[in-house]
């Protein structure tokens, strides 16, 4: 075979095979420098003819295994530039299982039925999504990583047969503490219903496993029909999860009175309430918000809570020297963990854990930008994607690893 392939094509697959060994950190079964040459050639062979071949499961294999599919694209690129020939994206895909399969050998992943038939449970729970709900999933989409990396996991529990034993599941609730914005009973009503809406609706379904009472008259004001197949509620009931996992940010008030000034927050919005100070972005500050939201949720479903999100966008300044002293999220972070405290020791509630957003700098998913900042890490990159890209703690970094090293005892 090595004698039918020309040397380009074969120091193309070396090279992809010495990138493949650093950036994917194992040892690569030596064989697939030759069938991923023979690959290569013959699908260099097949794109002169004008033959290309689609893999339905394209999009699937780049959010499951995405630094394969990224050295498969680099292939693309070094193949172009040596042949001539442009390659479809494609044919990334099949590069990438190349090297799936090339570290299965090694025990990194399973074997290469495996990882299809994994690959294949993806994309048809995928289309069940579609089929059931009348939308079109997008695959290329950044909520769609996230639904196959949980996917993901989820079959890798099945097959250990962990689901029923030691492992437990929870579930993610956007979570935002809302209050009415005065006595008058219709923002009271307001209140309740927003609440019921956007948080126990779901939280009902997954913890209690039926749906809540008001379920109808949310139906109702969506022209929501369901189709409830025979064993479906008995399947909702048994599918119930270990405990409640959610995210808290901020509070919201809720009014009645369009005049009043609204305020945005984490894709959601409400009524300014003059207690609180608020963020760079409007975004209302309230750890006493985070208190009263884990008794009511204990209250209501008794069973263990999980704090997954919970930080400060900001503005952050690099000083002369370097030095980024944000102040402003230390005070955020430690209020919210001394509500957290207070909810534990004085109130009662069970909470398992809590991890902050985020520990570096990322791009914000409410709005976009790269300056609205949460790291204990800063990143030197601006809203456009300009900068060096380098990285550098912040004095909440040295903050909160005291606070993890002291299981929350030193907030000082």
């Amino acid at each position: 075979m090595v004698r039918t392939v020309p040397s380009e094509v074969i120091d193309a697959a070396l090279q992809i095979i010495d990138m493949a060994k650093s950036e994917l950190d194992c040892e690569l079964n030596p064989n697939v420098v030759l069938t991923l040459a023979d690959h290569l050639q013959f699908a260099v062979e097949r794109l002169k003819d004008g033959c290309v071949i689609e893999n339905p499961l394209s999009d699937t294999v780049e959010f499951v295994y995405p630094v394969e599919h990224g050295l498969g694209l680099r292939v693309l690129a070094i193949l172009e530039k040596e042949t001539g020939v442009s390659m479809p994206r494609t044919e990334a895909c099949y590069i990438a299982m190349h090297l799936v399969n090339s570290e299965s050998a090694d025990g990194r992943v399973d074997d290469m039925d495996e990882v299809m038939r994994t690959l294949s449970s993806i994309d048809e729970v995928a289309n069940i999504v579609e089929r059931e709900f009348s939308i079109t999933v997008d695959r290329a989409s950044y909520n769609y990583a996230r639904f196959t990396t949980h996917l993901r996991y989820l079959i890798k529990m099945l097959k250990a047969d962990k689901a029923s034993s030691d492992s437990k599941i929870g579930c993610m609730i956007a979570y935002m503490a809302n209050y009415p914005y005065s006595r008058n009973p219709a923002d009271v009503i307001a209140c309740q219903q927003k609440m019921d809406e956007g948080y126990y609706y779901c939280g009902d379904v997954q913890v209690r496993g039926e749906y809540p009472h008001f379920a109808q008259r949310i139906w109702d004001k969506y022209g929501v029909k369901l189709n409830v197949a025979e064993g479906d509620l008995e399947d909702l009931a048994s599918g119930t999860v270990d405990f409640y996992s959610f995210s808290y940010y901020m509070s919201n008030t809720v009014s009645t009175d369009p005049a009043l000034a609204s305020t945005d927050g984490n894709l959601m919005s409400g009524a300014k309430n003059p207690y609180l100070k608020a963020s760079d972005w409007g975004w209302q500050i309230d750890p006493d918000g985070l208190r009263w939201m884990l008794n009511e949720l204990y209250g209501r479903y008794r069973i263990p809570l999980m704090v997954v999100e919970n930080g400060l966008g900001a503005f952050d300044t690099v000083e002369d020297d370097g030095a980024i002293h944000d102040s402003y999220r230390i005070d955020y972070l430690r209020m919210h963990i001394e509500a957290m405290e207070k909810a534990v020791e004085v109130d009662g509630v069970d909470l398992m854990g809590y991890t902050p957003w985020g520990c570096i700098d990322l791009v914000s998913a409410s709005t976009g930008e790269m300056g609205k900042r949460y790291g204990f890490v800063y990143v030197d990159a601006d809203d456009e994607g300009n900068g060096t890209f380098d990285r550098s703690r912040k004095d909440s970094f040295f903050w909160y690893k005291n606070v993890i090293g002291s299981n929350g005892e030193d907030l000082a």
